[in-house]
């Protein structure tokens, strides 16, 4: 199985968790469409009652799940793809708390959500941000506390 960010923040979206798929291989993103790829071993029919389910294609011994994001999501896919995850929608945000497969005190869904059990545990883990002269650690509020993501998420 391959690890990237778009099973965790976007399978939520369309209510996938990839835990519960059997073969579970990968997901990824178009860079250019709203389309979202998941890639298993194994025939999953499971996948094909989704509303956003548009085909399924057989390459190199497996399959392929193609879904059109749902026009509600598309903002957030679109934050997604420039690493902008904090700035996604709520309702996302709810989702991917029930559909990543994280437990609920993950430090990824704390990142996520920019709360200050991540802000401290990223001035614990990154140490390129500076002292102000009172002692306290920087972090600016823009800052994204995950990584960008990178070529692996696209197709």
């Amino acid at each position: 199985m391959e690890v990237n960010l778009t099973r965790i923040f976007i399978l939520p979206l369309l209510k996938i968790n990839y835990k519960t798929l059997q073969g579970f291989e990968s997901a990824r993103i178009d860079r250019y469409t709203n389309a979202v790829y998941v890639k298993t071993e194994y025939e999953n029919e499971f996948l094909e009652r989704f509303k956003e389910f548009d085909r399924v294609l057989q390459i190199d011994g497996y399959y392929i799940y193609c879904f059109t994001m749902s026009t509600q999501f598309i903002p957030d896919l679109e934050l997604f793809k420039q690493s902008q995850y904090s700035k996604m929608s709520k309702t996302a945000k709810v989702l991917i708390g029930q559909y990543s497969g994280l437990e609920k005190n993950n430090i990824i869904l704390h990142k996520l959500n920019k709360t200050e059990t991540a802000r401290q545990y990223v001035m614990k883990q990154v140490d390129k941000y500076s002292l102000t002269s009172q002692g306290h650690d920087v972090l600016d509020i823009n800052d994204e506390y995950l990584p960008t993501i990178d070529e692996r998420e696209f197709i």
